[in-house]
């Protein structure tokens, strides 16, 4: 039997607009795909697996497939943490070193990566490493951070050659130098700016703080980050900062600074973010590579007060840190 013409033309109808319409799931498949496998990831460290609940602190800790939240990161870091998951521990142990997410414990910090270590690894070998060079919860050790560094390279983790290198130069240059004389002396500019500097809450990477250590070298100070993460929506990417302090004129000093990609991870999530503190570090966000440095800025800046500095960034642009 024939269907009455004004059905057909019902049902056609219907039918062009199921077509036109996205499906609920497929609306955007990316988002979607990242929110299904942190909800199967969650099961799976809800039952006590390990590996579940360090990919876990991970997706709170980056915000994929669910909010970022750090505190959370930690608390599913600590729970894989407590039976010796030694990627958890390098990730919880470095979150102590930088205050974030949880309270600063520098021996907790020290404890955690030093278990990972000797599990060879690599993050947190170079971590405790960077912590032996600047005196972080350690006295000063450069003999000690080359070791470090040296077994953080031989694992893969390429910025630690580097290192090695540098500070194989320094202590070469220490020993040529004749015993200085001990007398008062004035405070200096590195004392002077010493503090947990931060630009709208987040802390600096090329300025005394949380997440960079800093040391005097004759008339300038060096800055290193602790290994920060960013995404570009194609891939999660792991840099640090490299900033170098100098031109020191009363007040008024410069600032140089790099960023370093150390570790690139695929990510199917669409949203972009760049990486690099406070902006986009290179034109491109996809194809990023281990080894790739950001273009070198600079920022002249002037010491305001013991808690305020104001810079001019790439001649253009204007920002202020405060310190707690």
């Amino acid at each position: 039997m024939r269907r009455p013409l004004l059905t057909q033309l019902l049902s056609l109808s219907l039918l062009g607009f199921s077509l036109m319409t996205p499906h609920p799931a497929l609306a955007n498949s990316s988002d979607w795909l990242q929110v299904e496998r942190f909800k199967e990831v969650l099961k799976e460290a809800e039952k006590g697996k390990l590996q579940a609940m360090y990919e876990v602190g991970l997706k709170y800790e980056r915000g994929r497939g669910t909010g970022r939240n750090i505190q959370k990161a930690a608390e599913w870091y600590t729970k894989a943490a407590g039976a010796n998951h030694a990627l958890s521990m390098a990730r919880l142990g470095i979150l102590y070193v930088e205050g974030n997410g949880v309270e600063r414990n520098l021996n907790k910090a020290i404890k955690l990566l030093s278990k990972a270590a000797e599990q060879d690894i690599a993050s947190a070998r170079y971590q405790l490493a960077n912590m032996h060079e600047l005196g972080t919860g350690f006295d000063k050790d450069l003999t000690q951070a080359i070791r470090l560094y040296r077994q953080a390279a031989d694992g893969g983790y390429y910025p630690a050659q580097d290192k090695v290198e540098e500070l194989s130069v320094l202590i070469s240059q220490k020993k040529r130098r004749s015993a200085a004389v001990n007398k008062p002396q004035q405070e200096t500019t590195a004392e002077i700016l010493k503090g947990n500097w931060q630009r709208s809450g987040r802390y600096s990477g090329y300025l005394p703080s949380n997440i960079s250590r800093c040391r005097e070298e004759d008339e300038i100070i060096k800055c290193i980050s602790t290994p920060q993460e960013r995404s570009t929506g194609a891939q999660i990417v792991t840099y640090n900062t490299e900033a170098t302090l100098s031109n020191f004129n009363g007040k008024q000093f410069r600032i140089s600074y790099v960023s370093n990609v150390l570790e690139v991870e695929k990510q199917e999530s669409a949203q972009i973010e760049a990486y690099g503190e406070e902006e986009s570090q290179t034109s491109s966000t996809s194809g990023i590579q281990p080894g790739q440095k950001s273009a070198p800025h600079q920022l002249e800046c002037t010491l305001e007060s013991r808690d305020t500095i104001t810079c001019v960034k790439d001649q253009y642009r204007k920002v202020s840190f405060t310190t707690q």
